[in-house]
């Protein structure tokens, strides 16, 4: 049985002209770095070795990353495109991005998840980004539950 994570969404919507991506989150901190956008630049959306900060807000359109050897809360470790036709419902996307971010966790860290003291999260899409923006995609990220980490999880066998 996997632990009791924190569940974060993506989604899309129209603001104005304008279109901006958004995510669910906790708490708000400024950093400093590049901004990653989802629908205004989806190059720069995050990507397998990104680290980051809680942004806070619940819904948000843009994830400032950071230098990983910087303190910070988060980093994706995979990410992950969902084949699912159509879009099938709050929780059964969020047990699709469990089971999918699994695996890759032992992976990364290089331990098991078992026998690691970190955790996991993700950002999911959402029903409208799923049906007007054809998101599928799952990021993955882990965390220290114990605070603030520097340097990168991966093969930490932490």
């Amino acid at each position: 049985m996997y632990r009791n994570i924190t569940l974060a969404a993506t989604c899309f919507i129209i603001a104005g002209a304008a279109l901006t991506g958004c995510s669910a989150v906790k708490d708000v901190i400024d950093v400093a770095g590049p901004v990653v956008d989802a629908v205004n630049d989806e190059d720069t959306w995050l990507t397998v070795g990104d680290c980051f900060d809680e942004t806070g807000d619940d819904i948000v359109s843009d994830v400032p990353t950071i230098d990983c050897a910087l303190p910070h809360d988060y980093e994706v470790y995979a990410t992950i495109n969902l084949d699912k036709a159509v879009w099938p419902g709050d929780d059964e996307i969020f047990s699709l991005a469990d089971d999918a971010c699994y695996a890759p966790f032992t992976t990364w860290v290089g331990i098991p998840f078992e026998n690691s003291t970190l955790d996991y999260t993700y950002y999911v899409p959402t029903e409208d980004g799923w049906n007007n923006y054809d998101d599928r995609e799952v990021s993955c990220i882990m965390f220290d539950p114990a605070g603030k980490t520097t340097g990168t999880f991966l093969a930490s066998a932490r």
